[in-house]
């Protein structure tokens, strides 16, 4: 059985909702509520992308995280563009979260965000599922 990626939004949205207010390990929940929330939309851009778009990220898997961004800011359609720049901010949180020792400011807050950008951008996905939506692969 494979992996569905939105079980990384179901234990984002789990670790989110089960708050340990006061735990010494709050830091760590809420950065890997903000990683998996963002590993969860991107999976399903990729996966959307190559299953309905006919995109072949397995020719060339450089700048993976980037590419698959800018793909969906070629769409036709403005809410999947918003999708890709949502994306792009959401990896750069998760870097921030995954790399960063520095305090985030407002953490729980920036995890709530992650959560409620990362199920936009799945939402706004099934366009390009349903045929409603595409995105041009030659225009990068």
């Amino acid at each position: 059985m494979s992996f569905n990626c939105r079980d990384f939004f179901e234990i984002a949205n789990y670790l989110l909702q089960n708050d340990t207010a006061g735990s010494h390990l709050d830091a760590a929940r809420y950065r890997t509520v903000i990683g998996r929330a963002y590993y969860a939309a991107f999976l399903r851009a990729r996966d959307y992308m190559s299953d309905f778009c006919n995109v072949d990220f397995d020719k060339d898997r450089t700048s993976l995280h980037n590419r698959v961004a800018r793909y969906l800011q070629t769409s036709s359609d403005s809410k999947i563009r918003f999708a890709g720049v949502k994306l792009d901010s959401l990896r750069r949180g998760r870097s921030k979260a995954d790399y960063s020792r520095d305090m985030i400011v407002n953490i729980k807050r920036v995890a709530e965000s992650a959560i409620s950008n990362s199920r936009q951008i799945i939402k706004e996905l099934e366009k390009l599922r349903s045929g409603e939506a595409s995105i041009d692969p030659d225009k990068l």
